[in-house]
């Protein structure tokens, strides 16, 4: 019988796929080379759980590709998609986890909070990536 954590897997596997027809072919490169770090990582069962947390705080951040993988999930018979892997807090990084981040373009516009320390946002329109509201001037 197959592991939720290997349905996790299996499901981001297929996904990568999708990618270029989910999202604008810069995201899709770079949500791609995201996840494919993360699943080599996910390879050693003692980083299997921080990977698959990481990959789908990833996936989160672009909605058709999170809405997708919540239809492949269903379909292996996962009923609540994402209830597993929630990011631990006061993970390593810089800017701590909660912190709110903006668009330094247009700082009203674009506004999400880091799920943990270190992970990387983008402004889906303007392309650059989020800052600190603090840091932003706004």
């Amino acid at each position: 019988m197959e592991s939720l954590e290997e349905k996790y897997l299996e499901a981001i596997r297929a996904l990568k796929s999708e990618l270029p027809r989910l999202l604008e072919p810069e995201e899709a490169k770079r949500l791609n080379r995201r996840l494919g770090q993360h699943l080599r990582w996910a390879r050693s069962p003692e980083h299997r759980e921080r990977a698959l947390t990481r990959a789908l705080a990833a996936i989160r951040e672009h909605p058709p590709v999170r809405d997708r993988l919540a239809e492949i999930l269903r379909r292996e018979g996962v009923e609540e998609p994402y209830r597993l892997y929630e990011p631990p807090p006061g993970e390593g990084g810089e800017i701590p986890a909660g912190t709110l981040m903006v668009c330094p373009v247009d700082p009203n516009h674009y506004r999400r909070r880091l799920q943990f320390r270190g992970q990387r946002l983008r402004c889906p329109e303007h392309r650059v990536d989020l800052v600190p509201e603090e840091d932003s001037g706004g």
